[in-house]
């Protein structure tokens, strides 16, 4: 089921892609929901980029769409713990452009052992589990978590 939602969120979002460059709007400026200010592609983009940065994964498209259906659900439920957290990241995704190349990968391993803490303090969390499980599949499960936690 998962699966066909996030199967059906990629063709939707290629959908309105097309359809914002017939209008002349640039694919980047669609506005995937309102409220909270508007969620844009370009910020599901940075989100995407600076967890796959700081986590040192990368994610399917499968698992993008699947999270980007639950930031969007999220944004349209008006669910302020979750828009202030994405608000949160963005801003730390923008800071990350004036770090020295030097303090870059010290940070890098400092937010990812903050990032996983606190991802395993809300599990029950959908974005929480959805990060997690894609983290946790390309470190081996649970233990490899486990691991990269303690280092």
């Amino acid at each position: 089921m998962k699966l066909l939602t996030a199967i059906f969120i990629v063709i939707l979002l290629a959908f309105s892609s097309v359809a914002a460059q017939k209008t002349g709007q640039p694919a980047e400026e669609i506005v995937l929901a309102e409220g909270g200010g508007n969620l844009t592609q370009p910020m599901v983009n940075r989100l995407f980029d600076f967890f796959e940065w700081s986590l040192d994964v990368k994610l399917s498209n499968e698992e993008r769409a699947a999270l980007q259906g639950e930031i969007v659900e999220n944004w349209k439920n008006r669910n302020c713990r979750e828009i202030a957290g994405v608000r949160s990241i963005l801003r730390l995704a923008e800071d990350a452009k004036n770090w020295d190349a030097e303090d870059t990968e010290q940070i890098r391993v400092l937010y990812k052992k903050r990032f996983l803490k606190e991802l395993e303090s809300a599990p029950t969390n959908n974005l929480n589990s959805l990060i997690l499980t894609g983290f946790s599949g390309r470190r081996g499960g649970s233990q490899g978590l486990a691991t990269d936690i303690e280092q």
